[in-house]
């Protein structure tokens, strides 16, 4: 895999009517599965009322990819949406398809083309950009040590994975391969931190 990745943009979103149901389309730039989980709550919290949350996501290098059919039947939802993604050739992404029945069965054939209609509408909605693979950033530090830490991270515009306190505090962010080398001057001045750089997974 290159330097290089295609994902949206920014957020999109679409609504697609079938015989009265309704599927609310959301394609979502995440950068980790963590990430599509947290949004995966919050959808799920705020369309309680909703027949079925399904969902697909693709992240990583490791091209991890995740599906949901949230019970409607088998291959009727999450594969399809997970086959828009695929289709657009996109990752970092994470679409979501929040459907409302709306009394008349659709039928497989007519699920399946639903929610790869309301996916795929979603994701032109958002457009599609390239973008470069990020490095991974672990820091482990004293406490004293955090906020300078912090503010560096803040200055190079690093993207947040995980922050652990326990004895040290553990950070582990995300940078651009061309804001590395800018990173590793301004940390030479830390006293307690250990820092380690690798290619994100």
């Amino acid at each position: 895999m290159g330097d290089t990745y295609k994902t949206i943009g920014k957020q999109g979103q679409s609504l697609h009517r079938v015989l009265a149901s309704k599927h609310l389309g959301f394609a979502i730039p995440i950068q980790s599965e963590t990430e599509a989980k947290e949004h995966l709550q919050t959808f799920r919290e705020k369309y309680d009322d909703a027949h079925h949350v399904c969902y697909a996501f693709r992240c990583g290098r490791v091209d991890l990819q995740r599906n949901s059919d949230d019970g409607e039947p088998s291959g009727t939802a999450g594969k399809p949406i997970g086959g828009a993604i695929l289709s657009a050739g996109i990752t970092q992404v994470l679409v979501i398809v929040v459907r409302y029945f709306g009394g008349t069965k659709l039928g497989t054939g007519g699920l399946i083309q639903a929610y790869k209609t309301a996916a795929q509408e979603a994701i032109e909605e958002a457009g599609v950009v390239e973008e470069e693979w990020l490095n991974q950033i672990q820091i482990t530090c004293d406490y004293q040590d955090l906020p300078q830490v912090m503010m560096v991270l803040k200055s190079l515009n690093a993207v947040k994975m995980y922050i652990e306190q326990l004895e040290k505090c553990q950070l582990t962010y995300l940078l651009s391969p061309s804001k590395t080398d800018e990173f590793i001057r301004l940390s030479e001045g830390w006293k307690s931190a250990l820092v380690e750089i690798s290619p994100m997974n």
